[in-house]
This record gives C-alpha cells, structure tokens and sequence, in this order.
C-alpha cells in the first residue's frame, strides 16, 4: 500500500512538471543511512551508548562466566554427591541460570530501547540540518528513501555531513 502511495506521489509530481516549466524545479537527494552512520552526532551516541551499558554487560558476562564454572563442578562432582546435596546443587544450579537469563534479556531489551532513543534523537537532528540546508539553498523537493537512482549533482550528503561536523552555534 505504501509503494502505490510513492508511485501515485511520484506521478503527481510528473504530472505538475508542466505546471513548474517557467521556474527550474530544484531538487536533492540525502543518503540518510550514510548520515546516520558517518555524522559525529551518531558515533558520538554509539559511545555512550556503549559506555551507558558497558558495567552492565560485563555484570552479565561475569555471571554466564559463574554459571558455567557452577555447571562443571556439579558435572564433575555430581556423581559423588549424596541425593540430599545433589538436589539442592542442582535447584541452585536451575536459579542462577534463571537469574542470568532474566538480566540478560531485561539488558538486551533496555539495551534497544535506550537505543532507539538515541537512534531518534540523532535523526531528529539529522532532519532539522537537511531542512535547513534546504531552506538555505531553496530546494523545492528532498528525496531521502527509496530512491533508485541519483546522480552527484542532487546528492547532498556531504554537504549535510559537512554542515554536521560543524560545531553547533551558541546562543
């Protein structure tokens, strides 16, 4: 439903080039996928990121390391344990693997939410520098997705980049 959303835009657009014949339509393209992998404002939010979650992955790291070590000596002296012993190694053993696997997934699952927060943020700023590029320059139509084809005299990319590694203005 999308696509004939697109195709139907794209004939409109087409259809009104005769309408627009007098005044030159100025158009640009943004590879938005380039920006939000290259722009300092995205390997500035991978680093946080990383640094946010980095004490809590290690936690989790050290406690699969714990399981395992548990989960050999119980392997390794299992048989030579009484039944009484035995059990309650092995209801441990079942408790720590539940708890590593609740911290992991609740680590995993705030891990992609505090992500897509970031993921939002520095596109909400990628956008607001694509629109005043475009208002700068006076561009009629910016193409950022789907797009088959673009030849280097519409893309703007670099220049969005550019304008991004520059230091914001305080006011």
């Amino acid at each position: 439903m999308l696509n004939v959303a697109k195709v139907m835009m794209a004939s409109v657009l087409l259809a009104a080039m005769p309408l627009v014949q007098a005044e030159e339509l100025k158009i640009a393209y943004v590879d938005l996928q380039e920006v939000m992998q290259k722009s300092p404002q995205a390997v500035q939010a991978n680093r946080d990121l990383e640094t946010e979650f980095k004490a809590r992955a290690k936690k989790i790291n050290d406690l699969e390391t714990e399981l395992r070590a548990l989960g050999e000596k119980f392997q390794r002296d299992g048989v030579t344990m009484t039944e009484g012993k035995r059990k309650e190694a092995e209801d441990e053993l079942l408790k720590k693997e539940r708890a590593v696997r609740w911290d992991k997934s609740t680590y995993q699952e705030d891990f992609k939410i505090r992500q897509g927060e970031l993921t939002r943020k520095v596109r909400d700023q990628i956008i607001k520098k694509i629109m005043e590029i475009s208002k700068a320059e006076q561009y009629d139509l910016v193409l950022y997705e789907n797009v088959l084809l673009s030849s280097p005299r519409v893309d703007i990319t670099a220049r969005v980049l550019t304008e991004l590694n520059k230091p914001a203005d305080k006011k």
